[in-house]
């Protein structure tokens, strides 16, 4: 599974942006009781705040999509809590995935897929 699809199916099923599922943590999620907590984004690889106040919440997760993140940890080698949910092995894990590759990469999967264009908050508004 490639990075778009990793942090797409956190983007659809809670309706997040880009920079929110990039800026998710480990310890973001509360496996107990299927939750993760949304603290901040990263855009162009700085953390920060999240863009609004309303979007700094806390969300539930479906049963299928808590199933592939606890696949996705086990599988990846920055599992430790504070690691980046999408840490990019090209940064050792020290940063998550670029958003600007993170965005053309869902371009790309898009127009293979023949559904148009899917631009930056098409997730938000699913």
């Amino acid at each position: 599974m490639n990075p778009s699809q990793r942090w797409g199916s956190c983007g659809v099923c809670l309706g997040l942006r880009i920079s929110e599922a990039l800026g998710l943590r480990w310890r973001d999620i509360d496996w107990l009781q299927s939750r993760v907590t949304i603290r901040r984004g990263v855009v162009m690889q700085r953390e920060g705040e999240c863009k609004t106040s309303e979007s700094a919440k806390k969300l539930i997760f479906a049963p299928e999509l808590i199933n592939r993140l606890k696949a996705w940890k086990q599988a990846t080698q920055f599992g430790n809590a504070s690691d980046w949910i999408f840490a990019s092995p090209v940064q050792l894990g020290r940063l998550p995935y670029s958003y600007t590759g993170t965005r053309q990469e869902l371009v790309q999967a898009a127009r293979a897929a023949g559904i148009g264009h899917v631009g930056r908050n098409s997730f938000r508004h699913t």
